[in-house]
């Protein structure tokens, strides 16, 4: 009998041990690359030069502190940097006495991101494997954007030109912008993001894991100030991230 209890609180024990190995502290770090869109930005009322998106790389590194309630819900606070790239290409013919133009713009947005993630973790755990090398995690939450920094280059027929303005030969009197010797002032200097993970923990040693993810992100809130939203046919302009996360996690408690 009293073999019987010790087999018992054994089997009791190797289940609290392992199946909340999740619970409690964790920290990790990431990295983050994919293709970012700053969309719409292709014009500011010019409507006869709409240029086509050319993509660019995006990029970012993130750190977390969370805590795990239990074997499958954790809190994270999380904080880190981004930085957004966009291209766009037009190739346009307006005649009114002006010849072929090429059209090229750039806009690089590097942002401070604090946010708070629930994460909702799926082991493969159960009544015969106690310690899983692996398990399934999902990530969603809320970051504030604060902007750092803006750069913004428009280019016709590889000159510089100032934007946002009337481009020739198109002249709106009505046109309501004047260019802008700073890119920040077209846009809010803060902003709020929505942002989800699906990837999976590989515990590479008792506590650290090797954490792979896919991420989504997309603006929740216009990116371009009041000022700048005036024009006719306006759309609200967001910015959106698909890409990879690669990341250390360590969980103290496991």
């Amino acid at each position: 009998m009293i073999k019987q209890i010790y087999i018992c609180l054994m089997f009791v024990g190797i289940l609290y041990q392992y199946g909340f190995a999740q619970e409690g502290l964790q920290i990790s770090i990431n990295g983050q690359g994919g293709f970012g869109y700053i969309a719409a930005q292709n014009h500011y009322g010019n409507d006869h030069f709409r240029l086509k998106y050319k993509n660019k790389f995006s990029y970012g590194a993130n750190f977390n502190v969370g805590y795990g309630f239990n074997s499958q819900v954790s809190l994270l606070l999380t904080g880190g940097y981004q930085k957004f790239e966009q291209g766009y290409r037009g190739e346009f013919d307006p005649g009114l006495g002006s010849g072929h133009q090429s059209h090229q713009k750039d806009i690089s947005l590097d942002l401070l991101n604090i946010g708070l993630l629930t994460k909702f973790v799926l082991t493969m755990q159960d009544a015969y494997v106690y310690d899983s090398k692996m398990s399934f995690f999902t990530t969603v939450g809320f970051t504030i954007n604060k902007l750092l920094k803006a750069q913004l280059e428009y280019q016709v027929n590889n000159a510089d030109v100032a934007y946002p303005a009337k481009l020739p030969p198109y002249t709106d009197p009505n046109y309501k912008y004047s260019p802008v010797s700073n890119a920040k002032d077209l846009y809010n200097n803060i902003g709020l993001s929505f942002v989800a993970n699906v990837g999976f923990d590989f515990f590479v040693s008792e506590k650290l894991a090797l954490s792979p993810s896919v991420q989504g992100q997309i603006s929740v809130i216009d990116i371009n100030k009041k000022e700048y939203r005036q024009h006719e046919g306006y759309r609200a302009s967001r910015v959106l991230l698909a890409g990879l996360n690669v990341g250390l996690t360590y969980y103290l408690s496991r």
